[in-house]
């Protein structure tokens, strides 16, 4: 790529001081409280700003090193994730307390007046395009990035006040943007509001003179899937159908595992999904969560976390996954019914015990027609928002991609070439004392080992 007059390019490493990471300990799973120390989450460094909430709590017994220790003004980055995901970046805005890195999460050791240049560019297409083809692994979920393949990452490196001047450009222009997407967003809680407000108004007025019955008397067959089936692949003719595939009111086939059940075996045929059938996550995060399969399937298997529920009378599975979406009725039993804190659960027992309206297949007919036809405006709206969306992330996309080809702010011939700043960041670099890594493993306090795992 052709640099304007001024620029260079030099590698990522060439502007390091150093890259400290932490140690892989077996942690509680739960953020530190009341002076306890914890690491960071992968996921603390995910979604575009530092998250302390997303930690976890060491063993008290573990004095952990204070080079390893998180501050304010950190550049973080993760090594390990999705393809996506993976080489995500932010900087600590914030003092946390009491949070060290983890193996997973990198500090990469730069001059100040850098950081905010390398945190923009690490994020734009240029940056991730490098990351993802440096990325390794062949696991279907999880790519890493070493060491060794940040520090060769081609950085686009203007005159240090050109540089100041694009990062405030961008800054203003990334501000405006961040403001739009908190309205659109707001698009998503007004909508669902505005669904539940129809769910309310049908399913009110068809309960109303109609007698009620339980679920089981509704229900042919209620199953999910077998532990035995944990065994993913990353391709193959059989869907495992997880937790994330089932969203409210709506069957999302993607992302897909693969499995390999024993298709001889009864209880592999019993969650074998057909069409109509309703899915209902009933373990975990999402517990709660109804959709209907509205189209034919082709060896698709319910996990153990969905039940798969096969009606009687499968006509009737629009009408029941609207009430059971209902907070005013059906999914007002849910949340009454779920049990543990940690981890919620719905059980079979308790969905057979449901009271549900013993309605006819034509009231049914009617009721679901008029929800979806008010609903059907209401996903226009939900449509724009994210056209709106996507158009804002292309926007800044293309707003990034021409910020490092020189092309967002004026050039001064009198700046200074951005070679000189790199001379006095490789001055200061010769002039850092240098340990050795026995040195610098001597000097971290432990009170006792502890159980270290891969």
């Amino acid at each position: 790529m052709s640099l304007p007059s001024g620029w260079t390019q030099v590698p990522l490493g060439a502007l390091l001081h150093k890259i400290e990471a932490g140690k892989n300990l077996r942690c509680e799973e739960r953020p530190p409280r009341g002076g306890e120390s914890g690491v960071v989450k992968v996921s603390a460094v995910t979604w575009g700003h530092f998250d302390p909430s997303q930690s976890k709590t060491l063993p008290a017994d573990y004095n952990p090193p204070e080079q390893a220790q998180i501050h304010q003004g950190d550049l973080l980055i993760s090594r390990a994730n999705t393809l996506e995901l993976v080489g995500a970046v932010v900087l600590v805005e914030t003092e946390p307390e009491g949070l060290f890195l983890s193996d997973k999460i990198l500090r990469l050791v730069v001059d100040d007046e850098v950081k905010r240049w390398l945190l923009l560019f690490l994020r734009s297409q240029q940056g991730r395009t490098q990351i993802e083809n440096l990325a390794t692994g062949n696991q279907f979920s999880m790519r890493n990035i070493s060491q060794d393949a940040l520090r060769s990452i081609e950085i686009p490196f203007p005159p240090k006040s050109e540089q100041r001047r694009i990062v405030a450009k961008l800054d203003a222009l990334i501000a405006c943007l961040t403001r739009a997407r908190a309205e659109l967003n707001r698009v998503s809680s007004l909508a669902r509001r505005q669904k539940q407000a129809v769910l309310s108004k049908y399913l009110g007025e068809a309960s109303i003179s109609i007698e009620s019955t339980v679920f089981a008397n509704q229900i042919e067959l209620l199953t999910s899937g077998s532990r035995d089936w944990s065994q993913y692949y990353d391709r193959g003719s059989s869907v495992f159908v997880l937790a994330g595939n089932v969203r409210p009111s709506r069957f999302d086939p993607m992302p897909k595992r693969y499995v390999d059940p024993p298709l001889d075996n009864a209880d592999a045929r019993r969650s074998r999904i057909e069409k109509d059938d309703l899915l209902l996550t009933i373990v975990g995060a999402g517990t709660g969560d109804i959709c209907r399969v509205n189209a034919p399937v082709d060896n698709y298997f319910v996990c153990q976390s969905v039940a798969r529920i096969k009606l009687r009378q499968p006509f009737l599975s629009s009408f029941y996954m609207h009430w059971f979406s209902s907070d005013e009725h059906g999914g007002k039993d849910f949340k009454a019914a779920m049990y543990g804190a940690a981890r919620p659960h719905l059980s079979f027992e308790q969905l057979n015990g449901f009271l549900v309206p013993s309605i006819s297949a034509e009231a049914a007919e009617a009721v679901v027609l008029d929800i979806e036809r008010a609903f059907a405006h209401i996903g226009h709206l939900e449509a724009e928002a994210a056209h709106a969306r996507a158009l804002l992330d292309r926007l800044e996309a293309a707003i990034l991609t021409k910020a490092f080809k020189g092309g967002l702010v004026q050039q001064d011939p009198n700046d200074e070439p951005a070679s000189v700043l790199l001379e006095r960041v490789k001055a200061a670099r010769a002039l850092e004392p240098q340990r050795g890594r026995k040195a610098a493993k001597s000097s971290v306090p432990r009170k006792k080992k502890v159980s270290q795992r891969t």
